[in-house]
C-alpha cells in the first residue's frame, strides 16, 4: 500500500492488547554519504534526488492517522531516506509527532549527530521503548562527536543496525556455501509457516525467542 507519490510503505506489527501499525516513511533521497550498500545510489544513475514537501508530509501523516483510526491501530513511524535528518522540515515533523503523541524510529546516519542534536532527539523521542537505528558507522569508527551509543542511549532504548542492497542469486548462494563450508549454523529460535505469521510477529515483539524467527513460505 502506498499513500503518497513518495514512498510510505506499511507493515503490521502485533504488540500488546492494541496492535501497532508501522509505516516506513521515505521522506527524502538527500544524503551526503555514498555507502556502497545504499539502494538509492548503488547503480550510479540516481541524479534526481526527491524530497517530500511539507504539504505532502502533512497529508501523508494525517492519512496514516485516519487509517489507524478506522482499523483500531496505534500508528508507529520509521523515518528513512536518504538521511531523514537532512530534510528541511525534519524537526517540524518531529514536532508534529510529539503533538500527537506518536512514537517513531529514525533510520539514518550518525554523521550529523552532535551534543545539541542528541539532546533535541532525546526531548522528542528517546523515552522508554524508543529506537535508534545506527546504519552509517564506516571505517571502524564507533564513537562520533563525543556521543557513545552504549553510554549515552538511555535504558529501555534499542540500538539496531541494518544492511540493504540488491542481492543476486549468486550472492545469496555464496553466503550459504560459506556457511556450509565452515559448518556455521544460525541460531533458529522458532519456525512458523506463513499461515501463522501473526504468531511469528507476536513472538518477535515478546522478546522471548532466543534466536532467529523463521517464517516458511
Amino acid at each position: 500500500m502506498q499513500i503518497s507519490a513518495n514512498a510510505v510503505y506499511i507493515c503490521e506489527v502485533i504488540i500488546m492488547s492494541k496492535p501497532y501499525f508501522s509505516f516506513q516513511w521515505h521522506i527524502t533521497d538527500e544524503c551526503d554519504q555514498r555507502c556502497k550498500h545504499c539502494y538509492i545510489f548503488s547503480d550510479g544513475k540516481h541524479n534526481c534526488l526527491k524530497s517530500m514537501t511539507w504539504e505532502q508530509m502533512q497529508d501523508a501523516f494525517y492519512n496514516c492517522l485516519d487509517f489507524c483510526e478506522v482499523f483500531g491501530r496505534t500508528p508507529y513511524f520509521y523515518l528513512t531516506g536518504g538521511d531523514p535528518i537532512l530534510h528541511p522540515d525534519f524537526w517540524r515533523l518531529l514536532e508534529l509527532f510529539h503533538d500527537h503523541g506518536i512514537k517513531f524510529t529514525i533510520l539514518g546516519n550518525p554523521f550529523h549527530l552532535n551534543d545539541q542534536v542528541c539532546r533535541e532527539l532525546k526531548w522528542f523521542a528517546l523515552d522508554e521503548g524508543a529506537v535508534i537505528c545506527n546504519t552509517g558507522v564506516l571505517g571502524k569508527v564507533y564513537e562520533w562527536d563525543s556521543f557513545d551509543p552504549i553510554k549515552d542511549i538511555p535504558n529501555g532504548v534499542y540500538l539496531t543496525g541494518f544492511f540493504s542492497n540488491y542481492p543476486t542469486q549468486k550472492m545469496i548462494q555464496e553466503i550459504f556455501s560459506f556457511m556450509d563450508e565452515h559448518h556455521i549454523k544460525p541460531l533458529i529460535g522458532a519456525t512458523y509457516d506463513f499461515e501463522h505469521i501473526k504468531d511469528a510477529c507476536i513472538a518477535l515483539d515478546s522478546g522471548k525467542v532466543n534466536g532467529k524467527i523463521v517464517v516458511e513460505v
